[in-house]
């Protein structure tokens, strides 16, 4: 079993644990009288699960079948298998979002850009990357980073430059996607005065 499988079923198992103590049962983790990977009781209920990859339960068929037997042979009210299937990248737009962003921020400037020169003009943002939202039938609110582009002029004898800055930002938007309400929009210049 590879590392990778070996960490996701484990993970899995914490997960399942914690599920059923929020029920109320009481978990050991893999019991040295039994081979299951977790042993859950409440009141007189015992039950026996097994955590599998999704990617080994082919392989894993026989032995599944075996320790279901011998669940119910050790008295086990029940035997699940748990499948533990890797988490899938998600992809989050929202349209509209990129623009209204680029809007905000040339007509908002951070006083933090202006430390850097007298004139700051927002070129382009791109790389738009929602981490966090919340819908609800009133409105949106969106967390999450991207990259802007920043031209950069006025200082003496120094022709106008490009710097690429790394900004968060937290919005909320009516339910027609427009920005109402920017709860942060932080621009992080950091990497320009290292």
């Amino acid at each position: 079993m590879t590392n990778a499988i070996h960490y996701l079923e484990a993970a899995r198992a914490d997960q399942v644990a914690h599920e059923l103590e929020a029920q109320g049962f009481h978990i050991s983790r893999r019991p040295a009288a039994h081979e299951y990977d977790l042993i859950a009781t409440k009141g007189g209920k015992k039950i026996a699960i097994e955590v599998k990859a999704r990617a080994t339960l082919g392989a894993s068929a026989r032995e599944l079948r075996r320790l279901r037997e011998q669940a119910l042979q050790q008295g086990f009210d029940e035997f699940r298998i748990v499948v533990a299937t890797p988490p899938r990248a998600k992809t989050i737009v929202v349209a509209g979002l990129h623009q209204q962003l680029a809007d905000y921020l040339t007509e908002h400037i951070p006083h933090n850009l202006y430390e850097i020169a007298p004139n700051v003009y927002v070129q382009r943002l791109q790389a738009v990357d929602i981490d966090h939202i919340t819908v609800n039938d009133t409105d949106t609110r969106a967390i999450g980073t991207a990259m802007a582009t920043i031209e950069f002029d006025g200082v003496a004898n120094q022709k106008a430059w490009h710097e690429q800055f790394p900004l968060t930002f937290d919005v909320q938007l009516n339910p027609a996607l427009v920005i109402t309400y920017m709860h942060a929009l932080e621009v992080d210049t950091s990497s320009f005065w290292d």
